[in-house]
């Protein structure tokens, strides 16, 4: 049941947000104009080419909505177990892997199709129900940061500056339901925007999958069969978490396919590159023994540039 003092539209306006009730009406009946959307391909591991969407909002919109994420969305973030990390401020998917890097074995899983999957009633419950805005201020919240489409309807669109944010809370029930199962029998939880991860012993792991499982699929949202690892122990292949690989010892790597494109990039370099400089970073964060012999031969490089 909502608390009766929820959250106005004059205080979501004047206190929180600071624009206008009017000028957000405004821009809610312009908002569709805002989003130029691109495809963007991928490779998968097994070589296959996979098209995702991507709606990125612009201008004015893409403003407004990243000061709801952080005064409306990202401060109710902190209630959130310390295993829901997408989407939160000083996580990172390191800090994901680093959290399952000592176990002995672990289980992977990915919601299908999750951003397009949540819908405008979706959000709405979200701002009306999980974060207590009125139901006024809680219409303007979701039609401000859903898009709708052909294919999905009104849905979340990727590449918005809320996205993240609200992915977290549509399975924030799921969430904090896995994670108290998971610290009840000795196991570790975390999701990464849709990649779900547990970790623990290899016994525990089989002895409680089929809960687990039961638990991830009581939302509308889907897991993908296609993306369910299994339980994975040292010594087999598909030990990383949310592209972070994690070596037997428990080190952390991008991997070695990775690591020789780096230094081939490094070697070849003529001129400074934002985003070599950016990969190069990452690495560091992963595994600064990596990282630090190419970093200085980068700056070598670059250093009269």
């Amino acid at each position: 049941m909502v608390n009766q003092k929820c959250i106005t539209t004059t205080k979501l306006c004047r206190d929180i947000l600071k624009i206008p009730k009017e000028e957000l009406l405004a821009l809610l009946a312009d908002r569709q104009s805002y989003y130029v959307p691109f495809e963007k391909k991928k490779i998968t591991a097994g070589g296959r080419v996979k098209i995702r969407t991507i709606e990125p909002p612009h201008g004015y919109l893409k403003r407004v909505l990243k000061k709801i994420n952080i005064t409306v969305l990202q401060p109710q973030m902190e209630r959130l177990p310390y295993g829901v990390m997408g989407g939160r401020k000083g996580y990172s998917v390191v800090d994901n892997a680093k959290y399952h890097a000592s176990a002995p074995a672990l289980m992977k899983y990915d919601i299908k199709d999750f951003f397009p999957s949540i819908k405008y009633a979706d959000v709405f419950h979200i701002f009306r129900y999980q974060l207590n805005y009125c139901e006024e201020a809680a219409n303007i919240l979701a039609h401000l940061t859903t898009f709708e489409n052909s294919q999905h309807g009104v849905h979340v669109p990727q590449g918005s500056p809320t996205s993240m944010s609200i992915a977290i809370f549509a399975v924030e029930k799921m969430s904090c339901a896995v994670d108290d199962y998971c610290r009840e029998n000795g196991l570790k939880f975390s999701i990464w925007v849709d990649d779900i991860t547990i970790s623990g012993p290899y016994d525990k792991l089989c002895r409680h999958r089929s809960t687990i499982n039961h638990i991830l699929n009581s939302t509308h949202y889907r897991i993908n069969p296609d993306k369910d690892s299994g339980i994975v122990k040292k010594g087999q292949k598909g030990r990383s978490v949310t592209g972070v690989i994690i070596s037997n010892d428990g080190r952390l790597t991008v991997g070695h396919s990775k690591l020789s494109r780096l230094r081939r990039q490094v070697k070849r370099s003529t001129r400074p590159s934002d985003k070599l400089r950016g990969r190069l970073q990452f690495l560091l964060q992963v595994n600064k023994h990596q990282a630090r012999r190419l970093i200085h031969e980068y700056a070598e490089k670059h250093r009269k540039n």
